[in-house]
């Protein structure tokens, strides 16, 4: 089969033209926002005290995950490189989904330091949690009050857009926060939030992408991520704001993460199928960030400002149920047209298993196939098995906003693929 070249960063990567050229039949007006500078490759991390000196960057913000990556030789090889660069730093540790009083603490502490401390920017070692985090902090330094001032939905204020240098450096591969303008922000409880700290300047400078960060990776964090970055992909290629730019990328992407994802999970030290999530991981959050998302995250939002349940979790255990409701429906709509919701459905499960049935209906059936494949091997629990009870299912439903969703849904609607998973 003849293929048409992508080209990101330098790299070309052949697609099928059963699968790309389709894609550019519907040319509306599209915008795309700005993308970090992305270093991707195992052992990249050993650039970093050098892009720091470049960026005559003195004192950095250090915001660090769990214990396994300050356990490691990357960490004691960048400690020593940024002593050798005469990079001044002062750590944090983050564990958990960032709340507006975890990134008040770390602002607090580091102006309190001003004289002796001027920091110059932050680097952000770690999950999605992580990266938020210090998109949140450097953009806090700059400004006055608590970070849930500026939350949309729940703040009063505009955010300027002013940041320290930033540099995001994912160990897991889900979220594709090193590609996003948003730090997302929770306060979990009845009346919580989950909302984002949003601007076009909180982009990082630079993502830096060493699989190899990666290996430490436990499976169930994984498997969680992995699929939160399916979900992303899959979400931003069916979604109403899609376009030819993110279509190509997130077919690709869909088709790396086919082959990686399981063995990943599998076999963690698998730095081949790690350096194919960590791809498609990114390539998410530009997708995302560039044409928008659909139902799993609209649920996401206010489930997780309620539970304190991991985003990935909540996609891993919905992205089916969601899947298997919208093509139902989308089988039902007449619509010939390339560039149908079915249509579109199909491709994404040509790209996701592999195979190719020969049928929209027959691909459709086999995304939903290789999702529920995926989520059972990797044992994603049901809602009931996080605590939900039914009565929340409602609650949920009905704050749960799906606005580029690729076909309409009603409260019932949402309500009825939460039942599913429940």
């Amino acid at each position: 089969m003849s293929s048409s070249p992508i080209c990101v960063g330098g790299t070309c990567f052949a697609l099928p033209k059963s699968i790309f050229t389709i894609q550019f039949l519907s040319m509306d007006p599209f915008t795309i926002t700005r993308l970090p500078e992305l270093r991707f490759g195992a052992g990249t991390l050993i650039q970093l005290p050098r892009i720091l000196e470049e960026r005559s960057l003195q004192a950095i913000a250090l915001i660090l995950g769990g214990r396994s990556f300050k356990q490691s030789n990357p960490y004691d090889r960048l400690i020593e490189g940024l002593k050798k660069a005469r990079i001044r730093h002062k750590e944090f540790s983050v564990t958990g989904e960032p709340s507006p009083d975890s990134v008040d603490s770390i602002v607090t502490d580091l102006k309190a330091e001003k004289d002796q401390f001027p920091v110059d920017g932050v680097v952000a070692i770690g999950g999605g949690s992580v990266i938020d985090t210090g998109k949140a902090v450097s953009a806090l330094y700059t400004m006055e009050g608590s970070v849930q001032d500026y939350l949309e939905g729940v703040g009063t204020k505009k955010p300027a857009g002013t940041r320290l240098a930033l540099i995001a450096v994912p160990t897991t591969s889900g979220t594709g926060a090193e590609a996003t303008k948003n730090a997302v922000i929770s306060r979990i409880g009845p009346s919580g939030f989950k909302k984002s700290l949003r601007h076009d300047r909180y982009v990082p400078d630079i993502a830096l992408l060493d699989p190899e960060l990666t290996i430490p990776c436990p499976p169930e964090v994984t498997a969680a991520s992995g699929l939160d970055a399916i979900t992303q992909l899959l979400e931003a290629y069916t979604c109403t704001k899609a376009n030819p730019f993110t279509d190509g990328l997130a077919l690709k992407a869909l088709e790396l993460a086919g082959k990686g994802f399981l063995a990943a999970y599998r076999d963690g030290k698998n730095l081949e199928a790690r350096s194919q999530m960590a791809y498609a991981a990114y390539i998410s959050g530009v997708c995302l960030a560039q044409a928008g998302l659909g139902v799993v995250h609209g649920i996401a939002s206010p489930l997780g400002g309620m539970f304190p349940i991991p985003h990935g979790v909540v996609c891993g255990t919905l992205v089916v149920s969601a899947t298997r409701f919208t093509v139902s429906r989308a089988m039902r709509i007449d619509d010939p047209s390339e560039n149908s919701v079915l249509k579109r459905f199909a491709r994404a499960g040509i790209a996701l298993s592999g195979k190719d049935a020969g049928s929209d209906n027959g691909n459709a059936a086999l995304l939903i196939n290789t999702l529920d494949r995926f989520s059972t091997e990797t044992h994603m629990p049901a809602l009931r098995a996080l605590g939900l009870k039914e009565s929340d299912l409602t609650v949920i439903a009905s704050k749960t906003e799906a606005k580029y969703h690729p076909i309409p849904l009603t409260v019932q609607d949402i309500e009825t693929i939460l039942k599913d998973r429940y």
